[in-house]
């Protein structure tokens, strides 16, 4: 019967190499995987918007003085207990 403790110690360089190749793996699929993303969803959805003229934070000054928009005030009741 061989000793567990032997058997361990024989085994440990081959998992330090497995693990190794793990890491390296792990790292080329997340790179591969990111890069599929980006270049499947976000590229095409910003061109997408690019083209057809979508402004999402609306960072343009249009005859205007700043970023700020005009809001109607709120009432001081809106401001009770607003937690």
């Amino acid at each position: 019967m061989i000793d567990s403790a032997a058997l361990r110690r024989r085994c440990e360089p081959v998992l330090r190499a497995w693990m190794r190749l793990a890491g390296a793996l792990a790292e080329l699929n997340a790179a591969l995987v990111l890069s599929a993303l980006w270049v499947l969803v976000f590229v095409p959805w910003g061109l997408v918007r690019v083209l057809a003229g979508v402004e999402l934070l609306d960072l343009r000054f249009r005859d205007k003085a700043g970023y700020w928009r005009d809001r109607a005030p709120r009432p001081p009741e809106s401001y009770n207990r607003l937690f």
